[in-house]
């Protein structure tokens, strides 16, 4: 598998910079000592005074006794997971540790922090209807094969609300690598909202599933990559039985933590991590990076890659993370809605968990390549260079025995998506692979082709590992419109893939205009949301919205417009100048559109009103 963290989490890991002072120079010099590089010198969230030591090979963790001796250093966790260990020492040591024979490479220890941005009032989640379908609209319901009951989820996070109504009865374990002696309690948020979507009874994906929590960030997401590295290594010397790792974290790239992940999953346990929400490639971040690591990106409920998802060749598939219904901590029965990575990534280890649940022998890469092999394929928009367009899909988790594997296969479109006119034609290639078993003959159909909409099969059979064209056409009278249609490949099992779509009309688009002059408050930390609905008959382009808001700070809000296809455009990102007015292609014209007014300050402003017009 090719591999591989937000307005929340991030988790760096860097090595601070020095020199040894030189001996004075005279007719005898003082003998000097070797130096060797720490990486990681660039990183800005850099623990002063603090390191990650990974030994060579040949060495053995019984050395770093000697080892903190030499070099004046203090042990604060012993790391076998890497063959190292953490210790606190002075950047002139540290550079001539590096240099010790027995040393392969030190890396200054950092911070970690959460990885989700927005919050907003309590509106249903969506995650869940998104996961057990192959195609929009959502059908209002969670069809699950089972519930996930057997299979461990470790949680690394800011601890969860041990108290919660969705979690009675099944957390196994707390481990505390921020406070001494503590429970593992979250005073957060991040984690409880993490762990009830992997499982929480009402919220989650799989509703059975029994949890272990690792805290390894604090109040505020923050954390030290060593301590993530020490619960690392405690789970892969003490799970047993069929479990997975949840990580919504991440930050720079850092070798120390990707080796941690790496022997995790070398020890049987699959790692599920959150790709992060710097819109940049995720191959310079971890732990996504990590080369064994099952890597998520974050999409919408209109399945697009959300505007701050990372993305690339090192990441593995989407899950929904924009908007996020879940747990929250402050009692019982508190509840959020946030988004981001964080997000994401536990739809997938909780889809994990239920492949577990009925394959409890599976490998890690077993489990990996059931869920990419099966997702959802071309449905999602901008899904950044190098993204796999696999979107989570959870229909085929059954109790079929991973050891020996069924003829398998997968398809694809490409492209996924083509506008025409009346009268026109567009083609696109169906590839195949074969991805276990041998190679067989499937059969070729399609759905979701609307009126005056036709669609041709070059080859109605195709033999897997082999690709052929198929032609989509509009005939002369075909209407306006957009359809979602879905080729199907049946064999030993079906496969699906989607494309996208759209017939532009001829006639000139009617001037239409809408007003919403209802003042609202944007609290702080909050969302102002406000609708204007159109008709513009069959038009399609471009609207004109028109903002107008009062806030001392307007560079710390973000405007979002939602348009009548469910798809989100960004009008003022969060560090930008108000502009007033923007222009946005939203494809037709009629429907209700939502503004959104994120406030990520601590001071209230207010939306006055705004407009469209097209």
């Amino acid at each position: 598998m090719s591999k591989k963290t937000t307005l929340g989490r991030r988790l760096l890991a860097v090595a601070a910079t020095g020199a040894l002072a030189a001996g004075s120079f005279a007719l005898i010099t003082s003998p000097a000592h070797a130096e060797g590089n720490i990486l990681g010198t660039d990183n800005p969230e850099a623990i002063e005074g603090s390191y990650i030591v990974t030994l060579k090979d040949g060495a053995s963790t019984a050395s770093a006794g000697s080892l903190s001796s030499t070099y004046d250093a203090e042990i604060t966790a012993e790391l076998p997971i890497i063959n190292g260990f953490a210790a606190e020492m002075s950047e002139a040591d540290a550079k001539r540790l590096a240099a010790d024979s027995s040393v392969d490479f030190v890396e200054q220890d950092a911070i970690a922090s959460v990885t989700s941005a927005g919050v907003q009032p309590n509106p249903p989640s969506w995650g869940l209807d998104r996961i057990d379908q192959v195609n929009l609209p959502l059908d209002n319901s969670y069809s699950y094969p089972n519930q996930g009951s057997g299979v461990t989820a470790y949680i690394f996070d800011s601890g969860m609300n041990l108290g919660h109504e969705e979690f009675t009865g099944r957390i196994a374990g707390s481990r505390d690598y921020i406070s001494s002696g503590g429970n593992g309690a979250d005073c957060n948020g991040h984690g409880t909202h993490v762990a009830g979507t992997v499982g929480g009874t009402r919220t989650g994906v799989a509703k059975n599933v029994d949890f272990f929590n690792i805290k390894v960030l604090d109040c505020e997401g923050n954390g030290p990559w060593s301590g993530t590295i020490n619960g690392l290594q405690w789970v892969a010397n003490n799970a047993s039985g069929p479990s997975v790792v949840n990580m919504s974290l991440g930050g720079g790239f850092n070798q120390s933590v990707n080796n941690a992940v790496n022997n995790t999953v070398a020890a049987g346990v699959p790692v599920v991590v959150a790709s992060g929400n710097s819109n940049a490639n995720a191959c310079n971040y971890s732990p996504a990076s990590a080369q064994n690591a099952l890597t998520v990106n974050n999409s919408t409920s209109s399945d697009a890659r959300r505007f701050d998802s990372n993305f690339g060749s090192c990441t593995d598939l989407f899950a929904p993370g924009d908007r996020i219904y879940a747990p929250w901590i402050g009692g019982s029965n508190r509840y959020n809605t946030i988004g981001g990575t964080s997000m994401a990534s536990p739809h997938v280890a909780g889809a994990a968990a239920m492949y577990l649940a009925e394959n409890p022998s599976a490998t890690p890469s077993q489990v990996y390549s059931a869920i990419t092999s099966n997702a959802s394929t071309g449905l999602v928009s901008n899904p950044g260079s190098g993204s796999p367009n696999r979107l989570l899909n959870i229909d085929f988790i059954g109790g079929s025995d991973p050891g020996d594997p069924e003829d398998e296969f997968s398809i694809s479109l490409s492209p996924s998506s083509g506008t025409i006119s009346a009268g026109e034609s567009v083609t696109a290639t169906l590839s195949s692979e074969t991805t276990s078993g041998d190679a067989q003959e499937v059969t070729l159909s399609h759905s979701g082709a609307g009126s005056g909409v036709t669609v041709e099969f070059a080859n109605d059979t195709l033999t897997t590992g082999n690709s052929t064209e198929v032609t989509f056409t509009a005939s002369t009278n075909a209407p306006a419109g957009s359809h979602s249609i879905t080729v199907t490949a049946a064999g030993s099992v079906e496969r699906t893939a989607g494309y996208s779509l759209t017939v532009e009309g001829d006639s000139t688009p009617p001037e239409c205009r809408g007003e919403n002059s209802s003042s609202q408050t944007i609290h702080a930390g909050w969302i102002a949301a406000s609708n204007i609905r159109l008709d513009c008959g069959s038009a399609r382009g471009s609207v004109t919205v028109t903002v107008d808001v009062s806030h001392a700070s307007k560079g710390e809000l973000w405007y979002r417009l939602v348009g009548p296809n469910g798809a989100s455009y960004d009008l003022k990102p969060f560090g930008s100048a108000d502009r007033g007015t923007y222009t946005v292609n939203v494809g037709g014209k009629s429907g209700t559109y939502t503004l959104e007014v994120w406030n990520f300050s601590n001071r209230n402003g207010t939306l006055n009103g705004w407009s469209v017009a097209g």
